[in-house]
């Protein structure tokens, strides 16, 4: 049997490999900015996430989902909260239906292609969150339209639901290729080379009320979304 073959064959032990490299590809990112990443896992599926990052002063959690040569265009049972905003910017955005969790969330998406000729399998990271999913909503992050409405169609999905443990289907499509794994790190909210402050400019677009976020002029919300976008696409390959 091949090395294609056995990965093919056997989910579990692909799933840990890959699972691997990427807390490999994270840490050293982590490194490269002097610092120790610290990756939890969990040992059961009921709460949703697979890993959680810690770097002391932050933490975030995380479901993981792979695909191994193969065009499969939808990830099925994602778990709802992990597509929710922590709690606090909930209120702030007006989002909050009742269930939003204490810390941020977000899907990993690892994406495996291993050709019979290939020495080192080709491995893509991408990410998706529920600030990504409403910046494509408004636009932020692609103009296309079939992207507008699914994403729009999720986050009313996400809004009506009232289980934590509901799981929905999410195009790939929706999902953001990032170009290594600094910019996975960075676009995760955690100190990387990029040093990103994505969410930081969300907030001053989207917060309805805030000490922090008082109204501004329509001047400087062009500044926040033309900042919010260049990191977006330092980041990311453009869709």
């Amino acid at each position: 049997m091949s090395i294609q073959g056995y990965l093919k064959d056997f989910t579990t032990v692909r799933e840990e490999l890959f699972n691997h490299k990427l807390f490999y590809d994270l840490k050293m990112a982590a490194a490269r900015r002097e610092y120790h990443l610290k990756i939890f896992q969990s040992n059961v599926d009921i709460e949703g996430f697979d890993i959680m990052l810690d770097d002391n002063q932050k933490a975030c959690r995380f479901q993981l989902k792979t695909r191994f040569n193969s065009q499969t265009r939808v990830l099925k049972n994602i778990h709802s909260v992990m597509l929710l905003p922590k709690r606090r910017n909930a209120n702030l955005i007006r989002f909050d239906n009742g269930i939003c969790p204490t810390l941020d969330n977000g899907v990993i998406f690892i994406d495996i292609k291993y050709l019979e000729n290939d020495i080192c399998p080709k491995v893509d990271y991408y990410y998706l969150d529920f600030y990504l999913l409403h910046s494509i909503s408004e636009e932020f992050i692609s103009s296309k339209l079939k992207y507008k409405c699914k994403a729009q169609a999720i986050l009313e999905e996400l809004l009506c639901s009232k289980r934590k443990n509901k799981r929905i289907k999410v195009p790939i499509s929706l999902f953001i290729k990032l170009k290594d794994a600094s910019s996975l790190l960075a676009i995760c909210g955690f100190d990387s080379e990029e040093n990103n402050t994505l969410q930081y400019f969300y907030m001053k677009i989207f917060a309805k009320e805030y000490e922090k976020y008082e109204t501004f002029s329509n001047e400087n919300s062009v500044i926040y979304k033309n900042s919010y976008t260049k990191i977006i696409n330092e980041l990311t390959y453009n869709k």
